[in-house]
């Protein structure tokens, strides 16, 4: 990076919200991220994404499947909460199992889980 660039926009350790030293997890001393969104605007987001992405296809994936895609439907639903309390159960796990998840907030906790899990090949 040229002195020029680096005056301008100083020197990076991290690009969107991960780090170059492989952790993610994020102290500023008070518990919160720094420099963070909020949880409305993270709600906003949320639900916005939900549904422009589901909302909008329903009606064609009900058309094409029928019935049964009805039926489906709330099935799903109560899988993937189902698959949201567990993945809730392993974090609270691993917070109570390694001290060093306790007090830092973890952007990406997914990997974190399946490393502990599964070893080094759990993180990748």
């Amino acid at each position: 990076m040229s002195s020029e660039t680096t005056k301008l926009f100083g020197k990076r350790t991290s690009y969107g919200g991960a780090s170059t030293d492989g952790t993610d997890l994020v102290e500023n001393g008070n518990g919160g991220s720094k420099g963070g969104i909020g949880m409305g605007v993270a709600a906003t987001m949320l639900v916005g994404q939900m549904a422009g992405a589901g909302v909008l296809n329903l009606p064609k994936a009900v058309a094409a499947t029928g019935w049964l895609g009805l039926a489906l439907i709330p099935v799903l639903c109560l899988l993937v909460g189902y698959s949201g309390s567990r993945l809730g159960v392993c974090w609270l796990l691993l917070e109570e199992r390694w001290p060093e998840y306790q007090n830092a907030p973890c952007r990406r906790p997914y990997p974190h889980i399946a490393e502990r899990a599964l070893g080094n090949v759990g993180r990748y």
